[in-house]
């Protein structure tokens, strides 16, 4: 299901983000705090809607929540890096999972930034994510 978000008026093209995971509450926490923040968030609790929704170049970053009942974020990120080869990703997951070993598991996830561990704080999760904003948009702005 897609979470709908009213427009804050202080977005910005360069914060546009996809959010999903299959918990309500983690969507509306994040989804909300992020639009506060003036960024344009697409949010999902269903992989499936969220896939048949997205398009290339639609946005800067996609966070995924890696355990989803129907499609893994793993899944989900395959399905989109096919559509939009630049986006840059980061997961969710309330599992402690180590980027190097990550990588050794996954090699195949070029384009992953960070593991974010769940819970997380509002000011936590902007701290981590706005370093890849700004690379994503500086790299979207030398494509386009």
């Amino acid at each position: 299901m897609k979470i709908p978000y009213p427009a804050s008026g202080a977005e910005s093209r360069n914060n546009r983000i996809l959010l999903v995971d299959d918990d309500p509450d983690i969507v509306e926490v994040l989804g909300r705090g992020l639009k506060v923040k003036g960024m344009q968030v697409d949010a999902y609790t269903c992989p499936q809607e969220a896939l048949q929704s997205f398009k290339p170049g639609a946005y800067d970053l996609a966070i995924l929540d890696i355990r989803m009942p129907t499609m893994t974020g793993f899944q989900l990120y395959r399905e989109i890096k096919n559509v939009d080869p630049a986006i840059a990703v980061c997961f969710l997951s309330a599992f402690e999972i180590q980027p190097n070993e990550f990588r050794s598991v996954f090699p195949s996830m070029e384009g992953v930034k960070i593991i974010i561990k769940k819970p997380i704080s509002l000011n936590e999760f902007l701290k981590q994510i706005t370093p890849i904003l700004r690379m994503s948009a500086h790299a979207r702005k030398k494509l386009g």
